[in-house]
């Protein structure tokens, strides 16, 4: 423990529960939960420690069907993940809490990172140049995209995500058209992985419903936590 943390924090943790990295059972971690802070220890005496104020940037839950009750964390620039007991993830869960809007811009601004320069790669492949023909669906698109990248920076909402996500619909149903047309297995793992985009951009949205969002204090309590 840091000594800021030994300064501030009770002698015990709130809770502690054996977790393992998601894939690999052998790779055994401890992780302790105290009132502004948690500790990850690893089964060789490594010590990691997270904020509570960092928790939108270094942590994200993970609960799905590939991956159930999972939590990814970044130790040193490095995303590690980690799978829970059910009891623990309820608990660790709680311990963070929902979402906030720290978390909602932090979101936004991971996912349309890799998102603009996609729009970008079609404005350019939509322009006239050398033998290429205009074409203004591609151009649409990929502007559409940019404006939602840089409209979300300025203003974050979830309803970014829903954008987002019919953007990628959108491909998906041009990708069908053209499975119509000609088969072919690139088309369909192309339409493949349109469509888990799509999905993603749909649950970022739902997880940052109204109701299902932190209060105001929460935010402030993350503030805080950096001072």
């Amino acid at each position: 423990m840091s000594e800021e943390h030994a300064a501030t924090a009770s002698d015990k943790p709130l809770a502690w529960f054996d977790i393992h990295e998601a894939g690999a059972l052998k790779k055994k971690w401890t992780i302790f939960l105290f009132r502004d802070f948690f500790e990850l220890e690893s089964a060789d005496g490594k010590v990691h420690e997270i904020d509570r104020a960092d928790l939108p940037e270094k942590v994200q839950k993970i609960d799905s069907w590939l991956l159930p009750r999972g939590l990814m964390v970044t130790l040193n620039k490095k995303k590690v993940v980690f799978q829970f007991a059910p009891d623990a993830y309820s608990a660790v869960s709680a311990w963070i809490g929902p979402p906030t809007h720290e978390h909602l811009k932090f979101t936004l601004k991971q996912r349309l990172r890799w998102v603009a320069p996609i729009g970008i790669l079609f404005v350019l492949s939509a322009l006239p140049i050398g033998d290429r023909e205009w074409e203004p669906i591609s151009l649409a698109l990929g502007l559409g995209l940019v404006l939602t990248a840089r409209l979300a920076k300025l203003w974050p909402h979830r309803n970014f995500f829903l954008v987002d996500s019919l953007w990628f619909l959108s491909l998906a149903a041009n990708s069908v058209w053209l499975l119509t047309q000609e088969w072919s297995w690139w088309q369909l793992s192309l339409l493949g992985l349109q469509l888990a985009c799509a999905r993603s951009g749909w649950h970022e949205f739902r997880r940052f419903a109204p109701e299902k969002m932190g209060t105001e204090n929460d935010d402030q309590r993350d503030e805080e936590g950096r001072y």
